[in-house]
């Protein structure tokens, strides 16, 4: 046997097995031969069975059309009850799959033009953005936005405790507090621009000796007051 009868049914071999997996639901059998550029595809049905052959026919033309058939470009089909007489036939001619050589001009032509496409958009947009900016900055220009808007924020005092004198024990103010509230703010867009302390008296003067009396320098901390601005569009 020559080469190119080997390698001819060693495809018809591989065609055959394709096209009967593909319809063995339909309990038909194949037979398969090449003559030239044509390959002849017989359906065999059971005696007991109705088949039908045209639905059968465009399943295969469409697995063939898939495959590197080589030089055959037509196929003919016969239908028949195993062993009888064909009643039935069809004949089609086939497109063969695009060589390597089609399919990667087509991907290198595909290519080029998502590249052209994706340059022209990147263009554009960039050339929106600018205009984006330049419109913002002539408007800014045109329309100065002086106005504020402020907000006030206290953080109050909380006592240290003292064993002796429990109604005069001394305050502290929370850093993690004021920390807290300026990030909170800040995440807003507010800007810290001033703060102070608000005190009060320590010792009250209520005329009594078990009381400080007179002028008294002991103070403490009540709260520590945040004042926050920011711009304002409206």
């Amino acid at each position: 046997m020559s080469l190119d009868l080997a390698v001819m049914k060693t495809n018809l071999e591989t065609i055959k097995q394709e096209i009967q997996g593909a319809i063995a639901s339909e309990a038909v059998t194949v037979e398969v031969s090449q003559t030239g550029s044509q390959l002849t595809v017989i359906f065999n049905r059971p005696k007991d069975k109705t088949v039908d052959f045209t639905a059968l026919a465009d399943q295969v033309v469409d697995i063939l059309n898939r495959q590197p058939l080589g030089r055959i470009n037509f196929v003919k089909f016969y239908g028949r009850k195993t062993g009888g007489t064909p009643e039935w036939e069809y004949a089609e001619p086939l497109s063969s799959p695009p060589s390597q050589a089609v399919i990667q001009e087509k991907l290198q032509t595909g290519l080029s033009e998502f590249g052209q496409r994706f340059q022209f958009y990147n263009q554009t947009i960039t050339a929106a953005s600018a205009l984006a900016i330049v419109l913002m900055l002539l408007l800014r220009g045109l329309f100065p936005n002086d106005k504020w808007e402020y907000k006030m924020v206290s953080v109050r005092a909380t006592e240290v405790s003292s064993e002796v004198y429990s109604k005069f024990s001394a305050k502290e103010v929370s850093l993690i507090k004021l920390e807290s509230e300026v990030e909170k703010l800040g995440k807003q867009g507010w800007e810290l621009v001033d703060s102070f302390v608000e005190d009060e008296t320590v010792h009250p003067n209520f005329g009594n000796e078990k009381y400080v009396t007179g002028l008294q320098p002991n103070v403490r901390p009540n709260r520590v007051v945040l004042l926050f601005k920011r711009k304002t569009w409206l």
